[in-house]
């Protein structure tokens, strides 16, 4: 026995078979991928179609917003009203304030008759004032506007070159009639500023106008102690040309008619 195991030699163990056995899918198999597949592609296009319309939903609500957002206004707008108030505001301080001078030292008028001249502007004003709903019911806001500012420029520059002192207190009262319904209409159109709220339109307006009342009267004497105030009544009319062709800033000012 120990020969022939010699002989033989050792025994080997089998090899381990590596072949890879592939087995084909049957038809109903192959009928259950196809279905599973056509599935989850339905799922992916209803998924892709919720995105889309999820994302057409959003665009049309951003358009919607936009489209009732009111219109933005510069604040070009506000500044350029307020600078016209300005501008009426300034003729008004210096009547207020140097009417009386002028008339007494610059034509010789007496004391108790120098204050004629802004009693005749105050009183144009107050009643002209009065009438001024009716007035810019009746004409609209931007012809008011002109009207005002013309009789105004014709008052200033009456006042300015009168020879004595009727014609100067006429040119005073023509002024107050001028004046009396620009501040109001001014007010108006900055309280009604597309896509700007009224109380900064207001605000805006109010500061920049009454600074004129404050401070040009101080800066008017001033120059006047060098070239009289004849020529500052003359010139203060310019500024009311231009109140003149700004007029039609007030169209935010005109009112609804009743029918």
């Amino acid at each position: 026995q120990s020969h022939s195991s010699q002989a033989t030699g050792p025994t080997r163990a089998p090899h381990p078979d590596y072949t890879l056995h592939v087995s084909h899918p049957t038809p109903a198999q192959q009928a259950a991928h196809k279905e599973s597949a056509v599935s989850v592609s339905a799922v992916g296009t209803r998924g892709a179609s919720r995105k889309q319309d999820g994302l057409g939903a959003i665009l049309a609500a951003s358009a919607s917003v936009h489209a009732t957002e009111p219109p933005r206004r510069s604040a070009s707008r506000p500044l350029a009203d307020a600078g016209v108030d300005l501008e009426r505001l300034v003729a008004e301080g210096a009547v207020l304030d140097w009417s009386a001078v002028y008339l007494r030292d610059e034509l010789g008028i007496t004391l108790f008759a120098s204050g004629f001249g802004y009693a005749a502007f105050q009183l144009t004003m107050t009643i002209m004032r009065f009438a001024g709903d009716h007035v810019r019911d009746r004409f609209g806001a931007v012809n008011t506007v002109r009207f005002c500012s013309a009789a105004s420029v014709a008052g200033l520059l009456c006042a300015g070159l009168a020879p004595n002192m009727a014609v100067v207190i006429i040119g005073f009262a023509i002024t107050g009639a001028g004046i009396s319904n620009l501040v109001p209409v001014a007010f108006s159109a900055a309280g009604n500023l597309p896509g700007l709220q009224p109380g900064i339109g207001l605000s805006v307006t109010t500061m920049l106008g009454y600074s004129g009342i404050l401070a040009a009267p101080s800066l008017i004497g001033f120059i006047a102690e060098h070239i009289g105030f004849a020529p500052i009544f003359t010139g203060l009319s310019l500024l009311h040309v231009i109140v003149f062709f700004m007029a039609p800033l007030a169209r935010y000012a005109e009112r609804e008619r009743e029918s």
